[in-house]
């Protein structure tokens, strides 16, 4: 298939791949005989240990995503489509390479790697290919069509809702949940996470399934 499209290849961008990289390692660093310690104020019987677990996943994910520096919806969908395009070039170039530029290859791939460039190309025009463009056309047209990237509170609510969870989950007695919006609220702060302090945004948050 041919085109006579003149426009250029779509490069990627600096800001695409500083999308990409989510930082590696979850930093799950806490203190944990401080927070014990505010488990222990309370009043209420804990179980301090699991409420923790629960604690350092949920810091190491909002720090994480926190410092993630995301793109646009719009830029985002964009990028699933203009690979998709790119697969899409490169199976068409491959199958019409000049024969000079194809003797040239295969001459080279012979040396190099001890295989012809025919034997390569086989397996880079297979099916995994397509599929993988065929992958990143649906994943374009699944994509939200809000204005952009992730909610800015929205790693922050979903820390808090399942420190809150936790906290009913893993306690020997009966909480109000009053008191464990509040309970959760100071967890969190003491690890550097702010939550509303007004109390009907925190219930809100709570109740909210999805940011």
């Amino acid at each position: 298939m041919t085109s006579d499209n003149k426009q250029r290849l779509t490069m990627l961008t600096r800001k695409e791949v500083a999308a990409a990289d989510t930082g590696g390692v979850l930093d799950e660093q806490i203190d944990e005989q401080r927070l014990r310690d505010k488990l222990r104020a309370s009043g209420k019987e804990f179980d301090a240990d699991r409420i923790l677990e629960v604690l350092k996943v949920c810091v190491g994910w909002y720090r994480l995503r926190k410092s993630h520096e995301d793109i646009a919806q719009r830029e985002i969908t964009k990028q699933a489509r203009d690979t998709a395009a790119v697969i899409d070039e490169l199976m068409a170039r491959l199958m019409n390479m000049h024969p000079d530029v194809y003797a040239h290859a295969c001459e080279w791939m012979l040396k190099q790697k001890k295989e012809m460039a025919h034997s390569v190309m086989k397996r880079v025009l297979g099916d995994d290919l397509l599929w993988m463009k065929l992958a990143l056309e649906s994943a374009a047209e699944a994509m939200p069509k809000g204005k952009g990237g992730r909610p800015s509170e929205g790693e922050r609510d979903t820390a808090y809702r399942e420190v809150y969870s936790a906290l009913l989950e893993h306690c020997r007695c009966d909480v109000a949940l009053v008191s464990a919006r509040e309970l959760a609220a100071g967890l969190l702060a003491d690890c550097g996470v702010v939550v509303p302090e007004d109390d009907r945004e925190r219930e809100r948050i709570t109740k909210d399934e999805k940011k």
